[in-house]
């Protein structure tokens, strides 16, 4: 978990709180003691952003009507993965996450089966040819429609893509996880999301700024990077 989410899931649970009484939770938690001066960081961030609000010196609370970050829960398949990568690869940014984050936005679900692994540029044939050597198992490079369609579509793969630079990204358990930016922009054009097409990613689109905070800067600049702006902005739009 980050500092943040700590955080977050501290004052939900908190209507009121103290910055001394959450810094003595954190900072007894056995498993991550978490520094006060962390917490004092993090704290000042959530004021910016408008998640909390500081009611006086050292009293907080959640803003009204303020909505929650998205967080992508880690599986252990995950997990295991990821330290498999990154024992090959301890210097190479990847992000990992899978299509289990789909479901719980979408309506018609399909089966989902899928692992992504963005990796950069330099990296990904690297990480490509160790994971088809090390797992036998269906795993594709930079698919395009015709091979999503005869080979992946309903199966169980992990795909490794390319990690555009300055991607919306998160540490979760020490794993690097896509910002619900990255995901929003990226459902928005690439080939291995084709089963959001249609009036699916609309209700994906919907579901998520209905339900979290949306840094709407990062996710075009985001877009922008990935010449998908201008979609981006009328999904978002008409999903108001």
């Amino acid at each position: 978990m980050t500092v943040k989410s700590d955080i977050l899931r501290y004052a939900s649970s908190n209507k009121v709180f103290t910055k001394r009484k959450l810094t003595d939770c954190l900072a007894g938690n056995p498993a991550k003691p978490v520094a006060a001066r962390s917490v004092s960081q993090e704290l000042d961030n959530l004021v910016r952003a408008n998640t909390l609000t500081r009611i006086q010196r050292g009293i907080y609370t959640v803003t009204k009507n303020s909505k929650p970050e998205f967080f992508y829960p880690v599986s252990t398949v995950l997990t295991q993965l990821n330290a498999q990568i990154k024992a090959q690869f301890p210097f190479a940014s990847i992000c990992m996450w899978d299509s289990a984050v789909f479901p719980p936005l979408m309506h018609h679900i399909p089966m989902l089966n899928y692992i992504y692994a963005d990796a950069e540029r330099d990296a990904m044939d690297a990480v490509f040819n160790f994971l088809k050597d090390s797992l036998g198992a269906n795993v594709f490079l930079k698919p395009d429609r015709k091979v999503y369609d005869r080979y992946i579509a309903g199966t169980k793969a992990i795909i490794v893509r390319q990690l555009i630079s300055e991607s919306p990204l998160q540490t979760v358990d020490g794993i690097l996880t896509p910002k619900i930016e990255k995901i929003l922009v990226d459902i928005a054009g690439d080939t291995e999301f084709d089963f959001l097409q249609g009036t699916e990613i609309y209700r994906v689109y919907k579901n998520v700024i209905e339900k979290f905070n949306i840094n709407k800067t990062k996710m075009l600049r985001y877009a922008s990077r990935r010449n998908r702006r201008k979609i981006v902005e009328r999904l978002y739009s008409e999903s108001i």
